[in-house]
């Protein structure tokens, strides 16, 4: 009754649906889905948006792409300025013109995705977070024998999700 007045609603034996996930190949899919959609989905939804200026730019604005090459942040921001300059160089100037409403919108997606990226401030740590997707077990989906090998003393003893990327 307790989780009825709250509005949360309770599953039969008073467990969550994602404590019955945890240590479970569905949980394991669950984590999997979750960090691998958000690694392939990122960079598609760059390309999509890069390739809605590449009338304009004759291809240039995939050269967003290219901030995967730099290391230091530094050298990230000052590739993603000097692209994104570019692109709105080479942009329609009148309504008129063909393709201006999907140029436009396109670069304030890309722009949009680069200041997030580079000069957004970082999300605080999470560690219940952390504590989830090491409980959901990403192994029990994708392995069927996990090992570390590696540089382990660099590896951090707790709130790491380093065991969870498939290829180490």
């Amino acid at each position: 009754e307790p989780a009825a007045r709250s509005g949360r609603r309770s599953t039969p034996g008073g467990r969550g649906m994602m404590e019955a996930l945890k240590h479970t190949w569905w949980g394991g899919l669950a984590v999997h889905l979750l960090l691998a959609g958000s690694w392939v989905l990122g960079p598609l939804f760059i390309a999509v948006v890069a390739a809605g200026m590449g009338d304009w730019t004759y291809g240039l604005s995939l050269g967003i792409f290219g901030v995967m090459l730099l290391e230091p942040l530094g050298s990230k921001r000052l590739w993603t300025i000097s692209s994104l300059a570019l692109d709105a160089c080479l942009g329609p100037r009148s309504r008129s013109e063909p393709s201006f409403a999907r140029f436009w919108i396109s670069f304030a997606g890309t722009a949009a995705i680069v200041v997030l990226n580079y000069w957004a401030p970082a999300l605080p740590k999470r560690p219940k977070f952390v504590k989830l997707m090491q409980d959901l077990d990403f192994d029990k989906y994708y392995y069927s024998g996990p090992e570390l090998r590696g540089a382990l003393d660099d590896v951090q003893k707790s709130g790491s999700l380093f065991g969870f990327h498939p290829h180490g």
